[in-house]
């Protein structure tokens, strides 16, 4: 087994075993799965080493778990292309520099069926907005589509302005991880006098008092999120994670920064069975500057 496991892109066909290891085997058709698209990342679950020297993985594809077969461990790729994937150039605008380009997956700026109409916004521009800089505006977009770009005009945010990282900690986690949009329903948008708290005079420590009363306390936008419902393959719902503040690890990690860096922010996840978790969705006014890259 590969050390990452989830995330893979197909470059080859799906088997149903092994290619050549058993008489019937066949290929899985791609071309006929209803809700197929060539953007679905799939995970590896299990591999196998053929008579041959060939090392081959079971893949499951994370959009529709019920498709899932053997493939040549050469035909995954690790990371989306840009002629499958949205290309996203970020520049400044003041400098005209090119910032950071990143190319995406089409489900991730909401493009669930190959042909739908969907538009690059502000939203999916600040989605992957690169750490220490904020929205300017938009330059010439095509519509989300395999192969499209997207160019996004950026400023730098204030050197007394910090970001937060949302990590995790808890179940089935060993150290702590990344929190972002693809673990929970929904992470909010907030505009600046919602996140005014994260700046303030440069070189001082940040006030944790006022950064938790504003985000993280009980009630407050960031104190807790629901993670995406997990079902089987028969769609039947069974768990979803719950995502809590944790104040003391939070100000530990955040003891000495100061107006301007990054602070880590960590929250504790539980596994909470359910049939019909609440629903959490990103409805806020503002955007996601606030979250660090």
């Amino acid at each position: 087994m590969p050390a990452q496991t989830d995330g893979y892109y197909l470059k080859g066909a799906l088997w149903t075993t092994p290619w050549r290891t058993q008489k019937d085997s066949a290929k899985v058709g791609l071309e006929s799965a209803s809700g197929y698209r060539n953007t679905d990342t799939f995970r590896i679950d299990n591999a196998a080493t053929v008579r041959s020297g060939g090392l081959y993985y079971h893949v499951v594809d994370n959009n529709m778990p019920s498709l899932t077969g053997w493939v040549y461990s050469g035909n995954l790729n690790g990371s989306m292309t840009s002629d499958l994937g949205y290309t996203i150039r970020y520049v400044d605008q003041a400098t005209g520099n090119t910032v950071d380009t990143k190319t995406v997956p089409l489900t991730a700026l909401g493009q669930m069926n190959n042909g739908d109409n969907v538009q690059f916004t502000n939203d999916s521009a600040n989605k992957y907005m690169p750490a220490g800089y904020k929205l300017a505006n938009l330059g010439n977009v095509d519509n989300v589509k395999a192969g499209g770009n997207g160019l996004v005009y950026i400023s730098k945010l204030a050197s007394n302005t910090s970001q937060i990282k949302l990590n995790v900690l808890g179940d089935g986690i060993t150290g702590s991880t990344q929190l972002t949009g693809n673990d929970v329903q929904s992470i909010p948008n907030l505009n600046t006098n919602q996140t005014s708290s994260l700046s303030g005079n440069q070189g001082l420590n940040v006030d944790m008092n006022s950064v938790e009363n504003q985000l993280f306390n009980t009630g407050a936008p960031l104190s807790q999120f629901n993670g995406k419902t997990v079902t089987d393959d028969n769609g039947k719902t069974y768990y979803y994670y719950s995502y809590t503040y944790n104040s003391s690890m939070t100000r530990q990690a955040n003891a000495n920064s100061k107006y301007g860096n990054v602070l880590n922010v960590y929250y504790n996840r539980t596994k909470v069975a359910t049939t019909n978790p609440n629903s959490q969705q990103n409805t806020n006014a503002g955007n996601q500057n606030y979250l660090a890259q």
